[in-house]
């Protein structure tokens, strides 16, 4: 029993020292924490209103803010003098401003000090500035204050970066500087006692959770298949990274195929050889991780030129294979960038999609990628406001005649997809349709615009079309749901699917048994967009539609090149001969309608008879 008791006892002892041990240290942290964010708050705020009355200085000089780009130096004298008298009152070490053109960095202005004067570092009007920084180069392109510590010839500070672009179209930077030596002395002789005595205690607790620590990182950093680094790792290491660094993203092509045909462990296998074969070339300069199940990331030490990085990785034996048994050879594609720690995985990532696609080894990243980058932005932007319109019924149709040619009467109306965004201006649909197709929602857009022609049409003899991608027509819970409101609607026969032939179709039986299910139920299907995909006349045979729609690209060249009116002609000839319905699309004039009037073409649609509109009136012959 005694010696149980005592055994708590030293238990109980324990508790409480690391209690006492976590509360001091803890009381040490939060206080150094709290005096240097508190020093930090008020420097920001100092720098705030310094910038602010810098630039109220400087917006009276044209020299800086209009069109002139010289400076009297009497002028330049008296202003910088204000400047320095401003600085002295605001209690920071210098206010200036800087404006870049090309890649330099000048001083158009700039405060000075009783040190600077004797020791000749005054600057002059578009003096260089030197110790550039790529925070400072970043923020001739932003918007937004951006603060940063740097070390140049006049000392160590904390700078504010505050953009202004003037009326005359010129980006200036108003910047002011407060010296750091003298907060950080201040700040550390008020916690000197708490952080000696917190450190002290602190370092006793760091012993015990130590071990416990270095075996929960290990877990969290590490892939467990191939014991290289993983994702977890490689975030950390960006995170804590300063300045420039070199990064490469390396990618098998066919590895996902690979590992659904071989299974999980044969995919572990190769990508294991792979970051050790990598490990094995570039050596120990280099950081491997697995960065996700089928790509790796290297990065290199800052010490590593880029060019040596790119060198070295150009020179990988891609040519022998990835995994001995069973047999298996890939190719690489590598996406490189030198940049901020901040980018250069997102920027990297880029260049290895674009090597991916265009089938090369190796592709830099360039500053021409960011277009694409803007597009990435774009797309998942418009891809909330298509989910939204869905929800709040912004899809509408538009409506297009299509025209008999023979008695120039309206024999039906194309629906066309329109987006209406919140302000209710409609988005022209080559910015949203792409989307659509993208994330597979063009099934949504079917349904949608069926209903609303249906609605509109039920009770009328108007024959009308909406357009479907060979998806669509071939996804069995669409084809069911239309088949159902195709039994609601009192005449299916005046509705039209047109088939987007720049889908593609590789499985013509299987699509022919959709269309036969629509035709069957009474809806006419046609070719849309002919010339592209299915011109293959043995494939369209195959297909036993009602008709087809000339590509427009074809049309609209129709009366300047023979060779395409020939083959116009041909396609005319052929589905004539079969029965078939030709419409043209693309009918801009009345040259180009004399045209295919004369081959023979049934029906046209284009602006030349009228633009796509919303409302129009219901006075329309049955087809």
């Amino acid at each position: 029993m005694r010696v149980w008791m005592n055994t708590w006892h030293y238990r109980g002892i324990w508790i409480v020292f690391l209690s006492g041990l976590a509360a001091i240290s803890l009381y040490s942290l939060v206080t150094f924490f709290y005096q240097k964010h508190h020093a930090l708050a008020e420097i920001d705020q100092r720098l705030h209103q310094a910038a602010l009355g810098a630039l109220e200085i400087v917006k009276s000089q044209s020299a800086i803010v209009g069109e002139q780009k010289s400076f009297a130096d009497s002028d330049y004298q008296k202003l910088i003098m204000q400047m320095s008298e401003f600085a002295r009152r605001s209690d920071v070490e210098y206010v200036y401003t800087l404006e870049k053109i090309a890649d330099s960095i000048f001083f158009t202005s700039s405060s000075y000090t009783a040190e600077d004067a004797e020791s000749g570092l005054v600057t002059r009007y578009f003096d260089v500035y030197e110790s550039t920084t790529p925070t400072q180069h970043q923020a001739f392109l932003s918007q937004t204050i951006q603060y940063e510590n740097t070390v140049d010839k006049w000392g160590e500070f904390r700078s504010i970066l505050l953009p202004y672009t003037t009326e005359s179209g010129r980006t200036i930077l108003i910047c002011a500087d407060i010296n750091l030596a003298e907060v950080k002395n201040a700040t550390l002789n008020s916690l000197y006692f708490a952080l000696i005595s917190g450190v002290y205690f602190l370092g006793l607790s760091f012993l015990y959770g130590l071990a416990y620590v270095y075996k929960m990182r290990s877990a969290l950093t590490l892939d467990p298949a191939s014991g290289f680094a993983n994702h977890a790792a490689l975030s950390e290491l960006l995170k804590k990274a300063r300045g420039q660094m070199s990064l490469a993203v390396i990618g098998c092509k066919d590895l996902a195929d690979i590992g659904s045909f071989y299974g999980q462990d044969v995919l572990d296998a190769c990508v294991s050889n792979l970051l050790q074969q990598l490990s094995d070339s570039l050596g120990k300069e280099y950081k491997y991780f697995r960065f996700s199940p089928t790509k790796v990331v290297v990065v290199a030490n800052k010490e590593i030129a880029y060019e040596d990085v790119l060198a070295c990785l150009t020179e990988l034996n891609v040519g022998s294979p990835i995994l001995d048994s069973p047999l298996i050879y890939t190719k690489i594609h590598i996406g490189c960038d030198n940049g901020l720690s901040s980018q250069v995985l997102e920027n990297a990532l880029l260049a290895e999609t674009i090597a991916r696609s265009e089938d090369l080894m190796l592709q830099c990243y360039s500053s021409a990628f960011n277009e694409l980058k803007s597009k990435y932005q774009y797309n998942i932007v418009m891809s909330a406001e298509i989910s939204q319109a869905f929800t709040e019924n912004r899809f509408v149709p538009f409506f297009q005649p299509i025209i008999s040619v023979e008695s120039g009467a309206i024999v039906k109306y194309e629906a066309l997809a329109r987006l209406k965004d919140k302000q209710g201006n409609f988005v022209p649909p080559f910015k949203f349709l792409p989307v659509i197709y993208r994330s597979r929602l063009d099934r949504e857009l079917v349904k949608t615009m069926f209903l609303q022609c249906a609605q509109r049409f039920n009770q009328t003899n108007v024959c009308w079309s909406i357009n479907m991608s060979a998806a669509d027509m071939m996804d069995p819970a669409l084809c069911h749901w239309l088949l159902e409101q195709l039994e609601l609607y009192s005449n299916p026969k005046n509705i039209t699917f047109e088939l987007l032939e720049t889908e593609g179709v590789d499985d013509y039986a299987s699509i022919k048994v959709y269309i036969n299910k629509y035709q069957a139920a009474g809806v006419k299907i046609f070719i849309d967009d002919f010339g592209v995909g299915y011109s293959n006349i043995s494939h369209f045979l195959k297909l036993n539609v009602d008709g087809l729609k000339i590509d427009g690209s074809l049309i609209e060249r129709i009366c300047e090149d023979k060779d395409i009116r020939l083959f116009i002609e041909h396609i005319v000839q052929f589905a004539n001969s079969v029965g078939f319905e030709v419409v043209a699309e693309y009918i801009e004039n009345e040259q180009i309608l004399a045209e295919v009037a004369g081959l023979g073409v049934h029906m046209a649609q284009g602006y030349h008879f009228s633009a796509p509109v919303e409302h129009i009136e219901l006075d329309v012959a049955a087809a």
